[in-house]
């Protein structure tokens, strides 16, 4: 059990996440709760707007029936099986809101639905899921910036482990992890500062 009560891995059966897969899902949450840490990577990386402000977090509450349900309806569209990484990330993290404020730094779990412009979404309750611009792939929204594009899996074959793409408002999806994995390691070195990832992915039109 967490700071805040949640379960890291509760599912039905299916592909059990590494121990490897544990650790990142829990670094990820414990640097979460860092926000001195947090605050001093956003000023470094000219992300928030005021010298003074300080970064806040929203963790989106579990919902485990609904996470299941999702995970079931990704097996049958794609054939692969449901990413054991993101499912434990799921379970304990259901959306994760990182933003800035003249206000308090503060951690908080919410409803899914009250997340203030999550970075990853919660399941079933911000947008949809599927896209279908690639006509070679599935494509799995798990995040993403209001107005700016979303960030997907890219599952081709039914690979049990998809790559991951940027998808920018009418533009093809782009590559920018060539793992979950390896995207969550990008995120959290990011300080959970989207734009810094695209920025480091060299994504066109983010500082590239």
């Amino acid at each position: 059990m967490g700071r805040f009560g949640l379960r890291l891995w509760d599912r039905a059966p299916g592909p059990e996440p590494t121990s490897k897969e544990l650790a990142l899902v829990a670094r990820i949450a414990a640097q979460l709760e860092e926000l001195d840490a947090l605050t001093a990577a956003w000023r470094e990386a000219d992300r928030v707007v005021e010298l003074e402000d300080v970064v806040c977090v929203e963790i989106g509450a579990p919902d485990a029936e609904g996470l299941d349900t999702l995970a079931d309806d990704y097996t049958r569209k794609t054939g692969a099986p449901f990413p054991a990484l993101l499912h434990a990330l799921w379970s304990k993290l259901n959306g994760v809101a990182v933003f800035s404020t003249d206000g308090h730094s503060t951690v908080s779990v919410v409803p899914p639905r009250e997340l203030s412009e999550p970075a990853l979404w919660p399941v079933n309750v911000w947008g949809e899921h599927w896209w279908e611009v690639d006509p070679h792939a599935h494509l799995f929204v798990i995040g993403g910036l209001p107005d700016s594009g979303s960030i997907a899996l890219r599952v081709v074959d039914a690979s049990p482990d998809p790559e991951v793409v940027w998808i920018g408002r009418n533009e093809d999806p782009r590559l920018i992890a060539r793992s979950l994995a390896a995207y969550l390691e990008a995120w959290a070195g990011a300080a959970f500062c989207l734009p810094l990832v695209l920025r480091r992915a060299r994504v066109p039109g983010w500082g590239a």
